[in-house]
Parts: C-alpha cells; sequence; structure tokens
C-alpha cells in the first residue's frame, strides 16, 4: 500500500503520495456493449459501476513501486493522491502558504465540498464553492478525482478509487462516463478520435477506448504508469516504481504494443512534458534512508530516440522531490514537495526551457503543492487546500480558491483554469 507524504517531512518508503493499490484487473465479457447513457443528475456518489465489458490485451509485471506524488499530477500537471500525484491526503496541513496570496476568492467560510446542501449534482448554478464563489463547478460527488485534460469541448477526468474515465462540456453539463472497471485510473489525454488514460498499479497498462463509446483496449503494458501527454502520432507516458522510474512511448493507434523506452531513471519519474523533439520530466532519486523524502532532478532527453543515462542532462540537482511539471513560454515551472531543506523544499520554482542557469524560486513555504499549468503569462499551480497563481515576472501570489478538499491536477486554457479535487472538477476564469 503506498501513502501520501506527511507535511512534517518524513513519509513511507515509498515517497509517492499516490493511493492505495487497491484496484484490481476484472476479466469482463468481451461482448460489445451498447452506447453508454449519460450520467443521471444528480451525480450518485460513488458512479454506478455496471458491468461494462473490458478488453484486456497485455499486461506486465514489475516490483512494487511508487507512483504518485503528493499526490502528484499532469502536464500542466495533475496532483495529489486518492488516499494517495502531481498529494497530500495524509498531510496535516498547517497553515497553508506563509508566502501571503493575494486572496481573490472573496470568500470566506466552510469547507469547499460540504457547503451546499444536496450537491452531489453534476454541474451548474446550483452549486456553490464555498472556497471559490467565482467557480463553476463542473462535477461534483467524485469519490477521488484524479487525472485531468482539455480537449475540443470538453474535459476528460478520472475518479481513481471508483475506476472510471469520464468528460463533461467545458460549458457545463451531463457527466458522460467513458470507461468503468479500471484499476486506479490515473492521467488522461484524449484527441478526436480517442481517450486514453493510465491505470497506475503494478501489471498497469496505458488504455484507449473510441469516443464517445467505444470498449478500452490496452494499448502497451507497463508498471505504474503515471503521467500521460499525446505528441504527433505517439503516446507517452512516464512510469514510478521503486527501482526504475522511465519515460515512454507507443504509437496512438496501436494494440498491445511493445513500448519504447526512452528513458530509465532514478526510482521514478513523476512528470513529463514533449515540447518537439525533446522531453522534460522530473524524477526521484532512491531514498537514502528508510522513511526520508527523496531528493530528485529535472532532466531533459530526446524524444524521439532512447537517451542512456549517462547521456542524459540535468537542468535542476538536488531537488525536494519535485512532482509536476509545466512549460510556458519557454520557461519550465515544477513544484517541491517535502525534503531536505538544502534541497528546496515546499516550493514552486522555473528555469529556462534551455537550462544553463540556476533555477528561480517564485513562491516558498507552500504546504503540499503537487499539480502545476503555465501558460504564456503566469503559472498555476495546486497546494493542497488552495489553488494558486503567479505572473512569470514574480510577485505575491494570487489565491485563486481556498478550502478545497485536496486540490490535485490542472491545466488552462485561454481563459479559464480547471482543477480537480477529491470531490469536484472546478473552472474559474483566469486572474
Amino acid at each position: 500500500m503506498v501513502s501520501e507524504p506527511l507535511v512534517l517531512g518524513m513519509r513511507n518508503t515509498d515517497s509517492t503520495g499516490i493511493a492505495p493499490l487497491t484496484g484490481e484487473f476484472v476479466m469482463t465479457d468481451l461482448a460489445l456493449r451498447p452506447p453508454l447513457p449519460p450520467l443521471p443528475s444528480p451525480l450518485p456518489s460513488p458512479l454506478p459501476s455496471p458491468l461494462i465489458g473490458s478488453v484486456i490485451l497485455a499486461l506486465s509485471g514489475c516490483p512494487n513501486g511508487g507512483g504518485g506524488a503528493p499526490a502528484p499530477a499532469a502536464s500542466s500537471s495533475t496532483g495529489p493522491a486518492a488516499s494517495s500525484s502531481t498529494g497530500p491526503d495524509d498531510t496535516s496541513s498547517s497553515s497553508g502558504s506563509s508566502t501571503a496570496a493575494v486572496d481573490s476568492t472573496g470568500s470566506s467560510s466552510a469547507s469547499s465540498t460540504g457547503d451546499t446542501e444536496g450537491s452531489t449534482g453534476t454541474t451548474g448554478p446550483g452549486i456553490v464553492d464555498a472556497g471559490c464563489p467565482e467557480c463553476t463547478v463542473l462535477a461534483d460527488g467524485l469519490v477521488s478525482g484524479r487525472g485531468l485534460s482539455l480537449h475540443g469541448d470538453f474535459v476528460y477526468l478520472t475518479d481513481q478509487e471508483v475506476g472510471t474515465v469520464l468528460r463533461v462540456p467545458r460549458s457545463g453539463g451531463e457527466v458522460e462516463q467513458l470507461a468503468n472497471l479500471q484499476s486506479e485510473p490515473y492521467d488522461v489525454a484524449a484527441n478526436d478520435d480517442y481517450v486514453y488514460w493510465t491505470t497506475f498499479v503494478e501489471g498497469g497498462s496505458v488504455w484507449r477506448a473510441e469516443l464517445p463509446d467505444g470498449l478500452p483496449i490496452a494499448l502497451s503494458a507497463d508498471d505504474f504508469p503515471r503521467m500521460l501527454q499525446l505528441h504527433g502520432d505517439h503516446v507517452y507516458w512516464c512510469a514510478f516504481d521503486d527501482t526504475e522510474g522511465r519515460v515512454r512511448r507507443v504509437l496512438g493507434t496501436g494494440i498491445a504494443q511493445p513500448p519504447e523506452t526512452l528513458v530509465s531513471v532514478g526510482s521514478g519519474v513523476a512528470d513529463l512534458v514533449v515540447d518537439g523533439d525533446l522531453v522534460y520530466f522530473t524524477a526521484h532519486n532512491p531514498p537514502t534512508m528508510k522513511g526520508l523524502a527523496p531528493s530528485g532532478d529535472v532532466y531533459v532527453a530526446s524524444a524521439i530516440m532512447p537517451t542512456d543515462l549517462l547521456d542524459l542532462t540535468v537542468l535542476a540537482f538536488d531537488q525536494a522531490e519535485p512532482w509536476g511539471l509545466a512549460l510556458g513560454n519557454d520557461t519550465l515551472f515544477w513544484v517541491n514537495g517535502i525534503g531536505n531543506p538544502l534541497d528546496l523544499p515546499h516550493r514552486v520554482l522555473s528555469l529556462p526551457s534551455m537550462g544553463m542557469v540556476a533555477p528561480t524560486v517564485m513562491a516558498s513555504e507552500q504546504t503540499a503543492p503537487w499539480g502545476v499549468a503555465a501558460d504564456d503569462a503566469f503559472v498555476y499551480w495546486t497546494d493542497y487546500t488552495e489553488v494558486k497563481a503567479l505572473p512569470h515576472t514574480g510577485g505575491e501570489p494570487i489565491l485563486l480558491a481556498r478550502m478545497q478538499t485536496i486540490a490535485r491536477s490542472i491545466v488552462v486554457d485561454a481563459d479559464s483554469v480547471y482543477w480537480i479535487t477529491r470531490e469536484r472538477l472546478l473552472q474559474r476564469p483566469k486572474p
């Protein structure tokens, strides 16, 4: 069982902060299923899991290892875990950020999830989030919200413990169930034709289903596949276990393909960003002592051919549990978790994508930062119970939301910021 980090500076030996590995693969009938109906509104919690057929074409096994982050999360990252990136379900939150954030929420009271009587609806103006009055609640009643991505008119998400892959219109509406009976679905991405996701378990896989109601098919097997990105004709992902971290890819249209391993390093790759012919990623080093959080590094490697460990370029050394990673305006942003004070723990950092300079500390003394996203002007991140933003030029963090029930993955489009908590998917205008 894998657990979340402790804010006080100690954590379990896996140092991953991901959800307990309670899911199991379920072999079901291979009979074709009818199109899935829209989920009811209000949305029951947890979501129903009808016995819909799945096809499992490839599995593999490897030593149990960590894969999460304070729970980490998406490239525009993705965040803390369900009992679990890039996540601190077990963190006893201290006092939030002491880098005084400018409050743009205009709110002060109760918890973000217990504030609306009977609020189990899927979306819409009837649900008000006390920690973010400006927010639209796109989905409510999740059990363990985790992965998040945008494509076309939809927001795609995973409910990790329930085992479902979902989508909802950006403008609000019914939540569609795209897949169920999945073992710990973690990150998710989509294009015009397919939705892809990872199952973060030993003997996991990268999965694909044709939109809107195709049968799930295992695209490629891996142990603890974590964050996911579509780039060109390929699906890229990182794997996070105790013995080896990997960056891998396969063609997005194949079936049961052997993965191409681009990089093997450290004890776990937490997040990745593919840009052109390069892949940037955060990776953890093997812990130096049982129970201590590991240090890690930020790397860049080729995205089109394997790179030997000795030929890797390290952009930032000795970072405290680097989790989420994002790229905006030729600048890399990442968040550090717990660790040695010399390794810059509990910080948001930046670095030109070409490297060659020391990282810049954008925000310090964060509670448990996990997911991170960026555009050309701002960096955005989740920090346990808060969501924040900061101009690339620096300054005081802007508080976008508070009283969130473990904020995890975060993504942005031209106008809005989206993030997922254990229980909700929220959207609000950019600052």
